[in-house]
């Protein structure tokens, strides 16, 4: 069933307390369905709404010894005030493809991951001859969303050693669509959104985000609520307390997530160079938890694992190739795609290996211009560079390797006098 009004996409900036807007516009008589990015977001609405007078609930795996989906479930059926993370959306989906939320208002807090490229895809024509032809998908003409069919569940432990986990995962949880016949990617369902009798999201730069787009091709009609003279104050504040370098000498290198896979010996060796220049002269005095970098996990670190990864174990997280010999290894690593938390929100230098796109995959499914690559990017960054101190009214540096993001970010602050 579509919604019964149009979703609305609630566009303000980082920093100007969305979350709080989102706990405060609550209203006691209605039910809610919260999804937003961390769990301490999750204790935050909850105690907030309990300030209100509202009751949420987490999907916990330690009620009455329930698994997460169950206890989902229970809750739905006792029509209780719901929150959780993003990490629940398969469950999420296979509820509401069952019709559960009905009559519940479905919020989403601060997107992560809209669409992304299925880290496994079959070989041209095999789509069509193993998966389709055999009886085994459906495909929405329309959206080209994939479920299996019950031929496929029936037959699913026998054939499992043929066919991907992942895919018959993916198709079983309604977050499965196919483009061109092989390339598959992961999205959102549309039934979840379209699950309650109301959709809110709050985000900032919208027209960049993966989520609107993601509404366009979906065919979910929505409407853009943004202030322009927030945005305008936003604008005119942040010009004065941000500090834009470019690491001129690093230009000439690609920054975007293959070049970074795929970058040189010697190039990686040029990066980790000027990040220890930095070190030693423009950050000489920056205490190292004040800084943040973003790049590629696999540029950062050896063997792909984080501190965070690896925290509550005996192992350490080890240098990677921009890192290594960098004298910054210790600082803040955010994965490029960080935003809903304010963890880092005492940094006051960021430092952003990346040049910014979307996968081939999820720019031909979405159908996406190469302006729109470019609202993308700037979307992205912005939501990097607010996780520091910056959301507070402080100022800033910022230092960009690729001179694409420069421009980027720097024709916006200076789009305002």
């Amino acid at each position: 069933m579509p919604l019964s009004k149009p979703a609305r996409i609630i566009d303000r900036p980082c920093g100007y307390g969305k979350t709080t807007e989102l706990i405060e516009n609550l209203k006691i008589n209605d039910t809610y369905l919260i999804i937003v990015p961390y769990l301490t977001e999750v204790a935050r609405v909850i105690e907030g709404a309990a300030k209100n007078g509202i009751e949420i609930v987490e999907p916990s795996l330690e009620s009455d010894g329930l698994t997460k989906r169950e206890h989902l479930l229970e809750l739905v059926a006792d029509r209780k005030n719901i929150c959780t993370t993003h990490a629940m959306y398969p469950r999420l989906a296979e509820a509401a493809i069952s019709g559960a939320f009905k009559g519940y208002t479905v919020i989403v807090d601060e997107v992560v991951e809209t669409v992304k490229p299925l880290s496994h895809n079959p070989s041209k024509g095999s789509w069509d001859k193993l998966y389709v032809n055999k009886g085994f998908v459906t495909v929405d003409a329309e959206t080209g969303q994939v479920f299996p069919t019950q031929q496929w569940i029936d037959e699913h432990a026998v054939i499992s050693d043929s066919l991907s986990l992942e895919i018959y995962n993916a198709a079983k949880s309604g977050t499965l669509y196919v483009h061109d016949s092989n390339t598959l990617v992961w999205a959102l369902p549309k039934q979840l959104l379209n699950a309650g009798k109301e959709l809110l999201v709050y985000t900032y730069l919208s027209q960049g985000s993966l989520m609107v787009s993601y509404l366009d091709r979906v065919g979910i009609q929505y409407q853009i609520d943004s202030v322009p003279e927030i945005e305008l104050e936003y604008l005119k504040t942040a010009k004065k307390l941000i500090t834009v370098k470019l690491m001129k000498n690093l230009t000439d290198l690609k920054f975007s997530y293959g070049g970074q896979k795929a970058i040189t010996h010697s190039a990686a060796k040029k990066v980790a160079r000027t990040l220890n220049n930095l070190a030693s002269r423009n950050m000489k005095d920056v205490p190292r938890n004040n800084i943040i970098v973003t790049s590629s996990k696999e540029a950062w670190f050896d063997g792909s694992k984080s501190f965070d990864d690896l925290e509550g174990t005996s192992r350490r997280a080890k240098a990677g190739k921009f890192a290594k010999g960098s004298g910054l290894f210790n600082v803040n690593w955010l994965p490029n795609t960080t935003r809903g938390s304010n963890r880092w929100s005492h940094c006051s230098h960021v430092i952003y290996l990346y040049d910014q796109f979307t996968s081939p995959a999820v720019k031909n499914w979405l159908g996406m211009s190469g302006e729109w690559q470019g609202e993308y990017a700037l979307s992205e960054m912005v939501q990097l560079i607010w996780r520091s101190r910056v959301r507070k009214g402080q100022p800033i540096t910022v230092y960009f390797a690729s001179q694409r993001m420069y421009d980027l970010f720097t024709n916006w602050l200076n789009s305002v006098d």
